[in-house]
This record gives C-alpha cells, structure tokens and sequence, in this order.
C-alpha cells in the first residue's frame, strides 16, 4: 500500500512541477482560412510539450509549452517554416509560395492593423498612414516588439549568416541582412533585450556596423570571402565589394598594364580595336608511358593502357600478356584450348579477375572466361601485384587483374 501511495505523491509533484514551468505567450501570424489554423497549430506541436491555437479573426496564435524544453523562438520558426510569416521570423518566399491558393496571405499588411485583415484583401492608404501616425517607430505597444534597422558592412551569403545569427544570440532577437543594400532589419522584444545590446553581438561576430565597429581580431577571423571593404563610406556602402573582389581587381589591372605594352616596351597596345587580337589554335602534346606505375594507388598498380596492347595484337584477354612478365598465360589443355594464368608463379586461382572491378572470371568460368573477352573491348588493364585481400577479399592473394 505505501508503494502505490509514493507513486501517486511522485506523480502529483511531477505533475505540478510540470504546471510551474508551464509558459503561455500571444504572438500574431498572418494567415487566412481554417487550413491556416490546421497547418499553424500543427507547426507548434513539431516542439516538444507545445499547443497553440490559433484564432482567425484576430491572427492572434496563443502558444503554451514547457520552458524547460524550448522556447518561443524554436516555435515560431517552425511556424515560419511552415510557410507564415509572424512577428518573430519570415517565411522564406519558397515555403510561402507553397501554400495553397486559399492560404496565401497579404504580406504587406502592417502588424498594428492586421487584427483587422481579412485574408488576402490589400490594406489602403488610410491604414498605413494610421498605422504611422500612432506607432512612428513601428513598435507595437502591445506584444512589445519594435522593429530596427541599420547598415552592416559584409560581402556575401556566409556574411548574411553570420550576422543574422549573431542577431539571434540576443533573447527574442531576430534579423534579415540585404546582401545588396547593406541594411539590417531588426526585430526583438524591448523588455528581454536591446537594439544595442544585438549590434555589440553583430560587431564581436566581426561585422562593422554603424553603431559598433569589429575588433581587428574578429575581423581577421572571417573567412576570405567575407573580408569586406572597411573604408567605404557609409552614405555609398549599397553594392559596396569586399576587399577580396578588390584585391583580385588591383591584380587585373597588373596585368592589364603590363599587357597594354608591346614586346619593345613601345607604344600602348590597342584593346579597342576588334582586329588588334587573332586567336590561334593551340595544341598540346606529351608523352606516356604505355606501361606506368600508379602513383595514386597505395598498392602496386600498374597501368597498362592501348599503347601496350598494341604491341602484340590480340583477340581476347588472355593474349593481352604477351609484353608482360608478370603474367603468364599457358595451355592447361591443347585439345579443348583452355587456358590457365599464373601471376607471380600461383595459380589463377589466386588471382582476381575483373571487369571494372566487378568479379568476372571466377568459378566454372575460369577454364574458358579469358576467352569469351574480346581484345577491342579492352581499353586499358589495372594490374594490382601482391597481396590484396584486405580490399578485393581471398581471391587476390597474388593480385588482381581489372579490364
């Protein structure tokens, strides 16, 4: 009796515990129909001990989970995954586009008044202007969440990850970085975090920015392709190249102006005129060994290409030794014309017989199969010398022959 009294106390007090780290958050996600609300609440649940339901009208997603086991922002970027955009995160414009033709929502709609949206009907200009009027620096008073934006110097899509990942060290911070405009739009709740707070996180990532500047050591720290310009001016940083592109353009004109120069160190080459450059044909040639060893193999194979299996023209693969001492092919019997192999003095049993390393000769095919390969077929032969087992198996105690 005191088992089944101590299971059912550990089971309330896990069940409270449980209640205690119990959270519940209001957050908006733009959507339309019931699929919308089927497809939303169902994107919630993919986080552990998390419900959501979603209201229509309102747009407003009520989420409860588990603090202890994930977060606000885990869940709402399964939503976003899901193909909705909400206060926290954007859906990638492949996830949103797709979305059935009923679940498409207008994208445009500010968050102040989007309670009042109706699908995807597009808001006019009185509810902009509204919207402006009431909430100048786009912060919405009642969930808390302001919106920022700022220039960050970088290059490429590795320097967009980056900086969008140091944005999201920061609590409930979430950022987008335009690769071709510079600019930083910045969204995070002003009670948990601030703007500031988020740019320091940007700049220790080794990323410049108008508020923080990066360390040299952070700086450093990039990758090649990230190594932007530090030195453009703020005012024409859209479009600006990284230190990169302009090493490699610094190296060009080098080039360029050696080039624009004759072989007399004379007069300036003319580069504008159509009939100043002829292109000729080039050919390269070069010799190889018909027989070579391969460098790249760590076994002792040896290549023997079309040059050498034109030495001695032959019919089918057991001709093909004739110019090797290596393998030695005889009559095991003069009145049937089978013949046997011997690679360094063993047997052919010994040896492995491929076609493009598959197992070809072997078994009951061993006494005629050298015959039935025609030598035209034969491109080039891999003659792997010594033991080979670990790779090739039994077989290739003596090596192994690939056609």
């Amino acid at each position: 009796m005191q088992k089944y009294i101590i299971i059912i106390l550990l089971l309330i007090s896990t069940a409270i515990s449980a209640q205690q780290n119990l959270k519940t958050e209001k957050i908006l996600v733009r959507g339309n129909c019931e699929m919308c609300q089927e497809i939303i609440e169902t994107a919630v649940k993919n986080q552990p001990t998390a419900n959501g339901k979603w209201d229509i009208p309102t747009k407003v997603l009520t989420v409860t989970f588990d603090e202890s086991k994930t977060n606000l922002q885990k869940i709402m970027r399964e939503v976003a995954s899901a193909g909705y955009d909400n206060q926290l995160y954007t859906a990638e414009d492949a996830d949103y586009n797709a979305l059935d033709a009923c679940c498409k929502y207008d994208r445009s709609t500010p968050w102040k008044i989007i309670k009042q949206s109706a699908g995807t009907h597009l808001p006019t200009e009185d509810d902009h202007a509204h919207e402006h009027a009431h909430n100048p620096d786009h912060q919405d008073v009642e969930l808390g969440i302001t919106t920022e934006s700022i220039l960050v110097r970088g290059n490429c899509q590795m320097c967009k990850e980056n900086i969008e990942n140091a944005v999201a060290l920061e609590p409930s911070a979430h950022g987008k970085w335009n690769i071709e405009t510079k600019e930083l739009i910045v969204q995070f709740y002003a009670e948990k975090t601030s703007f500031r707070k988020i740019m320091q996180q940007v700049a220790q990532a080794g990323y410049d920015n108008e508020m923080f500047t990066a360390e040299d050591a952070d700086y450093n720290a990039l990758a090649d392709c990230c190594l932007y310009d530090r030195t453009t001016d703020w005012s024409i940083i859209e479009q600006s190249h990284g230190t990169h592109l302009l090493e490699t353009n610094e190296a060009l004109n080098k080039i360029n102006t050696a080039a624009d120069k004759n072989f007399d160190g004379g007069e300036e080459f003319d580069w504008q005129n159509d009939d100043a450059i002829e292109l000729q044909t080039v050919q390269l040639q070069g010799n190889k060994a018909a027989t070579a060893l391969d460098g790249k193999s760590i076994s002792m194979t040896y290549n023997i290409d079309a040059g050498e299996l034109l030495k001695a023209a032959c019919c089918n693969l057991s001709e093909s030794f004739e110019t090797n001492a290596t393998v030695d092919v005889n009559y095991a019997n003069a009145v049937t014309g089978t013949k046997q192999i011997k690679m360094l003095g063993l047997d052919q049993k010994y040896t492995l017989i491929s076609k493009e390393l598959l197992p070809e000769i072997r078994g009951l095919s061993t006494a005629y199969g050298m015959n039935f390969i025609p030598g035209r077929w034969i491109a080039a032969i891999q003659l792997t010398k010594g033991g080979s087992t670990v790779t090739n198996g039994y077989e290739s105690i003596s090596g192994q022959i690939n056609t």
